[in-house]
């Protein structure tokens, strides 16, 4: 999933390259959609260590008791 992180933030409009021509290259993709879906892996892995925690947490009170 890095790869394809990568290659989004490379596409974004405040980021320009030059090529072996010499020509400007510059992204096409607005900024703050490149940072929403960046996000997007980090919110995943926050909503799965919650679900473990969770869970972890349900299993280990519901043998106390």
């Amino acid at each position: 999933i890095n790869i394809f992180l990568e290659l989004y933030g490379k596409n974004r409009t405040d980021f320009c390259k030059l090529d072996s021509h010499g020509d400007l290259l510059c992204g096409t993709r607005p900024a703050w959609l490149a940072e929403v879906f960046n996000a997007i892996p980090w919110l995943m892995t926050g909503v799965l260590l919650w679900i473990i925690l969770h869970f972890g947490a349900r299993k280990f009170l519901v043998k106390t008791i």
